[in-house]
């Protein structure tokens, strides 16, 4: 099979358990609640947070998405440096796809740097339907497989000089088992499998004037990535993907938030992204533990 068709989706598949609805009300009285403790007792304790979220999605299907977060204790009295969040997370839908992982989010020094950490594992059953309007696939789609392993890393400092600015590194490793099933099409024909990996390292950009990285109500979080995804070192692809959103929260009352988010995302090389039959199912990339106010 050629590998030039197959940079996956995974990534976009990943972090959906991250984007909670309809909770926040009671997430978000919880945290305030620890913080009230931790203020009246002087000692600065964590939070344990169970969150079981129903998921409903026309790539994946029907399930439960579950997150098992601990919102570590804040180690400085400044409000604007945003606290460390570590946690577990599980998905399952009536497709028979599924996710597990894990993730820690935090910084150090007084902020001066922030890192994040994600490893994760899972099965996602799909349907191609091929590139653009006019693609012969649109009404009969071909099913395909992907169960992937997945880590990232990353770390940025903050510029020097210039608040709410950091520059920093990225790193992104996938490796997939992919299974194309043509049978709906061509009675017969075996599944066609391949293995490929993914490997990148890119330059990051983050501005985050955000009040609260928990839950916002003012400020806005911009972050752009260029990554290079090369055999040298360990891609089976050699191409460059751009990669770029901005989220701007914006207070309507005292205890409603708007939150507007722009996203967009560029590829150019050898790779051809398989995301054209996918909406937009992440709240991502700041792997943000707790919603805007709605």
């Amino acid at each position: 099979m050629n590998k030039k068709l197959l940079h996956l989706s995974v990534f976009i598949l990943f972090l959906p358990v991250i984007s909670w609805a309809g909770m926040e009300s009671d997430v978000i009285d919880q945290v305030e609640q620890q913080n009230e403790n931790s203020k009246s007792t002087g000692k600065k304790k964590g939070t344990w947070l169970p969150v079981p979220i129903p998921v409903s999605n026309p790539t994946i299907g029907s399930g439960l998405q579950a997150a098992l977060l601990y919102l570590h204790p804040e180690k400085s009295d400044d409000s604007t440096i945003p606290g460390a969040t570590s946690g577990v997370v599980g998905m399952y839908t009536d497709s028979n796809s599924w996710l597990l992982g894990g993730f820690h989010d935090g910084n150090y020094n007084d902020d001066l740097y922030r890192y994040r950490v994600i490893a994760g594992t899972g099965e996602f059953n799909l349907d191609y339907y091929g590139i653009g309007g006019g693609s012969d696939l649109r009404g009969a789609p071909t099913p395909y497989t992907i169960n992937s392993d997945i880590a990232i890393g990353q770390l940025l400092r903050r510029i020097p000089g210039i608040e709410d600015w950091y520059l920093g590194l990225r790193y992104m490793y996938i490796n997939s088992d992919v299974t194309f099933d043509f049978s709906n099409t061509l009675p017969g024909l075996l599944p066609v499998s391949d293995n490929m990996t993914n490997s990148g390292l890119g330059f990051m950009f983050s501005y985050d004037s955000r009040d609260n990285n928990y839950y916002p109500t003012t400020g806005s979080l911009t972050e752009l990535v260029w990554m290079r995804d090369r055999e040298s070192i360990g891609s089976d692809f050699n191409f460059d993907k751009f990669t770029g959103f901005y989220n701007y929260y914006l207070p309507l009352t005292e205890k409603d938030t708007l939150g507007m988010r722009l996203t967009l995302a560029n590829a150019d090389g050898d790779a051809i992204i398989i995301t054209g039959h996918t909406p937009d199912i992440i709240d991502q990339r700041t792997i943000n533990p707790l919603p805007v106010r709605f």
